[in-house]
């Protein structure tokens, strides 16, 4: 294993590249650095850019007229129409995906946050439960 020598001094959690621990950082700070040049939406990560200015191609003719939601495919379109079947829905505030229930909903942001094990006692939040379970003995 690869020598973790970058700490987070938020929460503890180690990294290998001092880059991987800059981009971590962005959680904890709430910043977005990478903006949309077409809508001014703004993202923490670039990858998260990349996969939101795919939804600005003039090639995606297919318009959701729930949400908006493009699709390059009518197929995309209808697969994607199901989710507003249901009387309610739940969009994901960091992308424009839509889930049809909480949990699924909660599962999906892991993905932005890359926070997945909460501590009971307080509000921190680790994506390792090693690092959750060192946590809790400050408590």
């Amino acid at each position: 294993t690869k020598d973790k020598s970058f700490t987070c001094t938020e929460c503890e959690e180690s990294f290998s590249l001092k880059s991987r621990l800059i981009a971590h950082l962005l959680i904890h700070t709430g910043e977005k650095p990478f903006d949309s040049t077409k809508c001014g939406k703004g993202f923490r990560r670039n990858q998260y850019l990349k996969e939101h200015l795919s939804t600005h191609r003039e090639d995606r003719p297919f318009v959701c007229t729930v949400c908006g939601k493009t699709y390059k495919y009518k197929h995309g379109l209808n697969t994607h129409l199901h989710s507003h079947k249901v009387n309610t829905y739940f969009p994901c505030s960091e992308c424009r995906k839509i889930f049809s229930s909480k949990a699924s909903l909660d599962i999906h942001l892991r993905h932005h946050t890359e926070k997945t094990f909460p501590c009971t006692e307080c509000d921190k939040t680790f994506k390792q439960k090693k690092n959750l379970k060192r946590h809790q003995m400050i408590h």
